[in-house]
């Protein structure tokens, strides 16, 4: 042991004689091996025990972030029963808590003693020899004891009008990592206005804890929390911090209680929730004028029922709050928008959410396109009507719409395209990639030249020239 200073070596040997000795005592009460008498018990309470003999030991704070390869504070999404020496901090924070013998360094050593001999009569069985103690001396059981143990574990870095939570010699375990209690997820602090949800996706294992942080933010009108678990219990508890203060805690009460506080929602729906599902998104009519109210529709579902929490339909990327008009959230709810529009073509698009983090978008991206809106409104189709670009433009009045299908546009007509001074809309059916003018290489393509005003449009459509 070169290079350890000798204060240490005893400090060493001190915890490992107190710490196999224990071992010794617990096989008095339980046989080894039993399957349901493990380590979080067996090497948990024998670090316990290297503290209760010599108090300046202090082996178990390694535990909360520093020593060996896994440090429990880093990581409290584990499971108590597949903790080893880590679980010392259980039975540290129990006998500290709930101890009759307050005098260190034998601190609830009264406690320790009478689990042992419950652990005996009861056959091992860990979590049911808690409870028996704890409800025959304070009314609590475990359940209650690790609610309390993981609420300690957080605030204990924390000023609190809570109950003090401290490990005793809590400050000793600064200097091996301490305060470094993980918040497991920071919500966002910069969520756009029409972002008003956060939906977050974690697991959690039985006897275990998650934690998550939310600053809060006035952009934010809701956050929703949905724990999807497979079986067992779920218990909320809720911790306004202000100025490193934590100010009050707040619990479910109950086993999967939906908790609601202020802003804050949070459930555990037992199966999973599921995302919900938009169809049949339409606008009629899909031109018209000025004057014409254009009707939008989408249907929306959810497994669960759930109604909307968000529902909007974008025109141009402009978000517009939908109806409800009728029908079944589960099998299909009808939502509707009304409006006129301005002058020019249009496109949209149906984003929806159901409260609980799902988000779903019609279409899954893009766009709609539609409708086309003209002055006047009148539509003219080529070559489906007009057989060439030309001859549309040429029957088209103020404020009508020329639309041209999808391909290639050569010859007398396709080229040395004239407005006429006319105040319409040219535009291609599906874009510019899908509609080309090909000027042939002895023409332009189109001819402004009759002092047409901006109210003019031509829209998409590529334009090339070929030898």
């Amino acid at each position: 042991m070169n290079g350890i200073p000798s204060d240490w070596i005893y400090l060493y040997l001190a915890a490992t004689a107190t710490h196999e000795y224990f071992h010794k005592i617990q096989f008095e009460y339980v046989t080894w091996p039993d399957p349901d008498f493990t380590d979080w018990i067996l090497e948990g309470t024998a670090t316990w025990a290297e503290d209760a003999v010599d108090d300046n030991t202090n082996d178990y704070v390694n535990y909360f972030g520093y020593w060996g390869n896994f440090h429990f504070m880093d990581e409290p999404d584990q499971t108590l029963m597949d903790l080893s020496y880590e679980a010392s901090l259980y039975f540290k924070f129990l006998t500290e808590w709930q101890g009759l013998i307050t005098l260190e360094p034998v601190v609830g050593i009264d406690l320790m003693l009478a689990l042992w001999e419950e652990w005996d009569s009861v056959f091992s069985n860990g979590t049911i020899a808690i409870t028996n103690v704890l409800e025959s001396w304070v009314s609590l059981n475990f359940e209650i004891s690790f609610r309390e143990w993981t609420l300690a574990n957080y605030l204990k870095d924390f000023g609190n009008p809570y109950p003090a939570y401290d490990y005793i010699e809590d400050e000793d375990c600064y200097y091996f990592g301490g305060n470094c209690y993980p918040d497991n997820s920071v919500f966002p602090e910069n969520l756009s206005p029409d972002q008003n949800y956060f939906y977050l996706e974690e697991s959690i294992y039985s006897w275990a804890s998650d934690y998550f942080e939310y600053d809060v933010n006035p952009n934010v009108d809701s956050i929703y929390i949905d724990c999807e678990t497979l079986s067992g219990d779920v218990f909320w508890q809720v911790m306004p911090v202000r100025d490193s203060t934590a100010v009050m805690v707040y619990e479910s009460g109950n086993a999967n209680y939906d908790l609601e506080l202020y802003n804050l929602y949070i459930s555990a729906t037992g199966e999973g929730n599921s995302p919900p599902a938009l169809a049949d998104g339409s606008v009629s009519p899909d031109s018209g004028n000025l004057a014409t109210i254009f009707i939008y529709n989408v249907t929306y579902s959810d497994p669960d029922g759930d109604i909307p929490a968000g529902n909007y339909l974008f025109i141009d990327d402009n978000p517009f709050e939908m109806n409800y008009i009728s029908g079944n959230f589960t099998t299909g709810a009808l939502y509707r928008y009304e409006t006129t529009l301005s002058f020019g073509i249009h496109n949209y698009n149906f984003i929806f959410n159901d409260g609980f983090g799902h988000e779903i978008r019609l279409p899954q991206s893009g766009y709609f396109n539609g409708p086309n809106v003209g002055l006047g409104g009148n539509i003219f189709n080529v070559p489906s009507e007009y057989i060439t670009i030309q001859a549309g433009i040429d029957a088209a009045e103020y404020g009508d719409i020329v639309i041209v299908a999808d391909g290639t546009y050569t010859g007398v007509g396709n080229k040395n395209i004239d407005f006429l001074g006319k105040t319409i809309t040219v535009m291609s059916e599906n874009g510019a990639e899908n509609c080309i003018i090909d000027c042939e290489n002895d023409a332009r393509g189109i001819y402004f030249h009759c002092n047409e005003s901006n109210e003019a449009i031509l829209e998409g459509f590529t334009i090339i020239v070929t030898l």
